[in-house]
This record gives C-alpha cells, sequence and structure tokens, in this order.
C-alpha cells in the first residue's frame, strides 16, 4: 500500500468516524437541547437532510485540510 493510498483511506475513514459521531450527538444526545437553543435565537434548528449534505460535504474539505 503507497503512502498516498495510505493517506487517503485515514481521510476517508475520518470522514466518516466525525460524520457518525456528529450525526449521533446532534440527533440523538443533544437533540432537545439544540431545539432550545435555536429557539430561543428565533431560529429554528437545521436538521433536513439538505443540512446533512452540506455537513458532509464540510468534513470532506476539513479533515484533509487537517491532515497536512
Amino acid at each position: 500500500m503507497t503512502s498516498i493510498h495510505k493517506t487517503a483511506v485515514s481521510i476517508v475513514i475520518a470522514t466518516i468516524w466525525i460524520s457518525v459521531s456528529e450525526f449521533t450527538r446532534n440527533t440523538y444526545l443533544l437533540h432537545e437541547l439544540w431545539i432550545e437553543h435555536y429557539q430561543n435565537l428565533g431560529l429554528t434548528f437545521p436538521e433536513g437532510p439538505i443540512n446533512g449534505a452540506i455537513w458532509v460535504y464540510y468534513l470532506s474539505e476539513y479533515c484533509p485540510s487537517q491532515y497536512r
């Protein structure tokens, strides 16, 4: 396995791990807290599918930048 391949695999695994852990934390552990927080700000908690897709995209860009 080449060094670039190991790096790519590490980044993909990190992206998946962060996505799953953030989803679990925000959906199951802190959901009510987030809803209350956003209501106090006069906003609606963004929990639609597009929000999840944006976070996956963000993480796919963030993880590689942190590897350097």
